[in-house]
């Protein structure tokens, strides 16, 4: 029972580090700061390599008390009254910083969404036009070419 506690303790403090590093990633973006972002990108990197086997570990733990449940709720349920307790904190602890990850990161989208978008106006009302002459060898203008971007992202 303990190992399980201790299992899901470990897990819950790599979440409540990421909280703090998703703040920069959302000011990262805010800023424009490509350094800072790539920093925060490379520790979410390495944070689902830590947490992606959380549900095998979480089998082999129930598997281990001889306990199944859909959710980790259920589990609780079933567990003794005198650890019922500390695992129904724990449980609020991982709802609280759960809700913080996920607000966090569709913060961060929406924004990288919104500045997608202004980008993508904004080259659109651009218009990229250059002419170019092309000369015979005589040096007589032959004709003028037009170039824009829509004309070569139609190519």
């Amino acid at each position: 029972m303990n190992d399980f506690y201790n299992y899901l303790r470990r897990i819950l403090s790599l979440y409540k580090e990421s909280v703090p590093v998703l703040k920069e990633k959302f000011d990262a973006i805010y800023r424009d700061d490509l350094e800072a972002l790539n920093k925060t990108i490379q520790f979410q990197q390495a944070f689902l390599l830590k947490t992606r086997g959380f549900d095998a570990g979480l089998t082999d733990h129930l598997a281990a008390l001889n306990i199944t449940g859909p959710t980790l709720t259920d589990v609780i349920l079933q567990f003794p009254e005198e650890d019922q307790d500390r695992f129904d904190s724990l449980l609020e602890e991982f709802e609280f910083v759960l809700r913080q990850v996920q607000f966090y990161n569709e913060k961060c989208q929406c924004l990288l969404q919104t500045k997608l978008y202004v980008i993508d106006k904004q080259l659109s009302k651009k218009e990229f036009r250059s002419e170019s002459t092309i000369y015979s060898q005589e040096a007589k203008e032959l004709r003028k070419i037009q170039s824009s971007r829509n004309f070569v992202a139609n190519i």
